[in-house]
């Protein structure tokens, strides 16, 4: 498969399947899906090509040695009103294999600079000249795994960066469809 096709399946299937949001709103990955069946008494409504098309984007993603990405992010934040906030930001992300993540978020809430070089995460903050490391795992998925219980922060986007993407999200689809006409 080449980039352009990727590409094309990978925006199909961002445009056509919502994750719950829950997660996305409090910049926490979904738990791996280790046991969907049990914490979902009704199975969600995914089509089946928004399903196929996921699983192919993990596939390839999960079993790259390298690569990097840019991200636009919009998300919303809701008041105990119930008023919306909404909040954009910019991620660059470069991802090594088996020990080494760079994250650079910009954004309405601030910037923060992420870098893991296979034994210790370190966080940045400029505006508060907030900065921090900690001792971590070798391999990016028990990095991932360990951040949000130790720390209590993921990068946003982090569902992304395991090894078995599918498996990071798939609990937490609530529907999914494909909205690529065929021509």
């Amino acid at each position: 498969m080449n980039c352009t096709s990727l590409l094309t399946r990978v925006g199909a299937f961002a445009a056509g399947v919502l994750l719950a949001a829950t997660a996305a709103a409090q910049n926490k990955p979904a738990a791996p899906a280790a046991s969907t069946a049990a914490t979902n008494a009704a199975a969600p409504a995914i089509a089946e090509k928004a399903d196929r098309l996921l699983k192919e984007m993990a596939a390839y993603i999960g079993s790259a040695s390298a690569f990097t990405f840019r991200a636009y992010i919009t998300f919303d934040h809701v008041l105990p009103s119930g008023q919306k906030l909404q909040f954009t930001s910019a991620e660059e992300v470069v991802l090594q294999r088996p020990g080494r993540l760079y994250v650079e978020w910009n954004g309405d809430l601030g910037a923060r600079l992420f870098w893991y070089d296979g034994k210790s995460v370190t966080l940045y903050d400029p505006a508060t000249v907030f900065y921090a490391s900690e001792d971590a795992p070798a391999d990016i998925d028990n990095m991932l795994a360990q951040l949000l219980p130790k720390l209590n922060f993921v990068p946003p986007l982090a569902d992304l960066l395991y090894r078995d993407p599918y498996e990071t999200v798939r609990g937490n689809i609530q529907y999914g469809f494909d909205l690529v006409r065929t021509m």
